[in-house]
């Protein structure tokens, strides 16, 4: 499934067909430590760490409902490091629940 997508987007005579799970992981390395060093003229080569689910934050109303407030604060694939400001609107002490998603929308779900 890698190795078609791979073929996709470059020539097949350029991917390495004998080198393992964790050579290709070591020489990844070294070639974006080459580009951060200025010793060494290299290609661009981009790294980006994203998240491989979503993560959503949960927290009951206000009041004698059972209603619960469900918002997805980072998306599947987002780029990690970044920062998120959740305004809840409540007086009093609360409890708020952090788990991966699966792609949940903001929405206000009834406990039955």
């Amino acid at each position: 499934m890698v190795r078609a997508a791979v073929k996709d987007f470059i020539s097949e005579d350029k991917i390495a067909q004998n080198v393992n799970s964790d050579e290709a992981a070591v020489l990844g390395a070294a070639f974006y430590g080459a580009t951060q060093s200025r010793q060494f003229k290299t290609k661009e080569y981009r790294v980006a760490d994203l998240t491989a689910s979503g993560v959503e934050v949960a927290y009951a109303t206000e009041g004698n409902s059972e209603r619960t407030i469900r918002t997805e604060l980072f998306k599947t694939g987002a780029k990690t490091g970044r920062r998120k400001t959740l305004k809840v609107k409540r007086s009093d002490d609360f409890d708020l629940a952090a788990r991966y998603s699966a792609g949940v929308k903001q929405s206000v779900d009834s406990h039955a």
